[in-house]
């Protein structure tokens, strides 16, 4: 009883005195008291329409409470009769009668649900199983279909079915701008934000009274529906992202609600940082299944289906930017004779110090998956092949220089890597293209001595990269 008149007091609008009350009884240790005050404010619930009196076929005894628009049932039948008043408190007010609903005729079945007086379905089992399925979804979505800005946008999505009547986005800050136009999410745009969005205190929630005044990209999504209501309500990056996407803990973006009627500011107010709360919390642990589900357990860095699906979105935004896409394969030279000679424990060790390297020489937006045995391939966005050559033989040289003492051997490992790329769209369109050419390049790469790259040439003879400086 005393979870659901906290859940009562937070969801439905009551007066201050009786919030006050209710308040003090749920502080206090005394059931009485918590008794008194909760029969207060079920009857002030009743009286207000806040609540509803609701029956289901085949369940006998008193009947259940529900909120209007609601599928949540409450078994509240000890507060619909008055009890007497407890000293030091004032007599709560009497509810007034209402019609309980007429028994359901037996066709309909014992799920089924009405509200009183109002003909509406209220089947609570099948909601329940819709949200769970909706959550299943978000949950088995690709993170590589668009990244965090879809993320975001599956959250509100699927929480928009149980909020009727409020409309849910987010404006979000860089570096989070989404790649394409989402109809939740959007970038503010600098040059047009409202004055109040210019000069608000970060961690301000702030009341929009006047529609010209929200960000453009709302004011066309309303499309001339008045909005009565309207409130932005900062969003937190997750806690604890990894490989230093983001700053933790700091301002991702904006949550705005928006309402066709007046809403009750306090509950509002209190129900929009809680979705916002829901919103960090999904996008956490969202993005902590991805790695695990993305991620090679060993070397830390992305796996064969993270890249499968990730380098498609790479080629999409390619061919929307017009820019390009280089795709490197990358290969442990003599890696087999390494397992042999000193074992697949100092194998492994050999693929996390190479895949820690290669992390270490690229940029942020460049991406590292091992695709295979001793195989990596790297995809590096916006890279012309004249940058391709540098960043290979940069890489090369790291790995040529690392000098990995193992217990195994009884002189440091030295190591090198060949390499063959492609670069889209010139050496095709699709990945399947791409993949074959740059294959193509590392089996020439091999062929021709090893510890070197063959970059894919439209017009002629592959461009051959070697290592600039290796140490003795």
């Amino acid at each position: 009883m005393r979870a659901v008149l906290q859940h009562l007091l937070e969801q439905c609008p009551v007066a201050v005195e009786l919030r006050r009350d209710v308040e003090a009884a749920l502080a206090a240790d005394d059931p009485g008291l918590l008794k008194v005050a909760g029969h207060a404010l079920v009857s002030a619930l009743l009286a207000g329409g806040e609540l509803v009196q609701v029956r289901v076929s085949g369940r006998p005894g008193p009947p259940l409470l529900a909120r209007p628009g609601h599928a949540t049932l409450y078994d509240l039948a000890d507060l619909l009769t008055p009890v007497a008043t407890v000293e030091g408190t004032k007599a709560p007010p009497q509810a007034p009668t209402i019609a309980a609903a007429p028994p359901l005729p037996p066709d309909q079945g014992a799920e089924a649900v009405t509200w009183a007086g109002a003909g509406q379905d209220l089947n609570a089992p099948e909601r329940l199983m819709q949200a769970m399925e909706r959550a299943q979804a978000l949950q088995a979505s690709s993170e590589a279909a668009g990244g965090i800005p879809r993320v975001l946008r599956d959250i509100l999505v699927m929480l928009e079915p149980d909020l009727p009547g409020l409309m849910l986005c987010l404006e979000i800050f860089p570096p989070l701008e989404p790649d394409t136009d989402l109809d939740r999410v959007f970038a503010g745009d600098p040059g047009d934000r409202p004055f109040w969005a210019a000069n608000r205190v970060p961690g301000e929630a702030i009341w929009i009274t006047d529609e010209h005044e929200l960000p453009a990209p709302l004011r066309a999504r309303l499309a001339g529906r008045p909005a009565r209501a309207a409130l932005a309500v900062p969003f937190l990056t997750p806690p604890s992202l990894e490989e230093g996407e983001l700053e933790p803990s700091r301002e991702a973006g904006l949550l705005y609600l928006l309402a066709p009627a007046d809403r009750d500011r306090r509950q509002m107010l209190r129900l929009g940082r809680r979705i916002a709360r829901f919103v960090t919390h999904g996008w956490q642990q969202r993005t902590l299944m991805n790695r695990l589900v993305h991620t090679d357990p060993l070397t830390g860095v992305r796996n064969r289906a993270f890249f499968d699906t990730q380098f498609d979105f790479e080629l999409d935004r390619a061919r929307r930017r017009k820019s390009t896409v280089a795709l490197l394969l990358a290969d442990i030279d003599h890696f087999k004779a390494i397992n042999d000679q000193y074992g697949h424990p100092a194998g492994d060790r050999v693929l996390k110090a190479v895949a820690r390297e290669l992390l270490a020489g690229l940029r942020r937006i460049d991406l590292v998956c091992r695709v295979g045995g001793e195989e990596f391939a790297l995809v590096l966005p916006d890279t012309l092949p004249e940058a391709v050559v540098e960043i290979v033989a940069r890489l090369q040289v790291r790995i040529a220089n690392l000098r990995l003492a193992d217990p195994a051997a009884t002189e440091p490992i030295r190591l090198t890597i060949s390499c063959g790329g492609a670069v889209f769209p010139d050496a095709g369109d699709t990945l399947d293209d791409l993949y074959r050419r740059a294959d193509e390049m590392l089996y020439l790469s091999k062929q021709r001595g090893r510890n070197r790259c063959h970059l894919w040439n439209p017009d002629g003879d592959p461009i051959l990269t070697l290592p600039r400086y290796q140490a003795p």
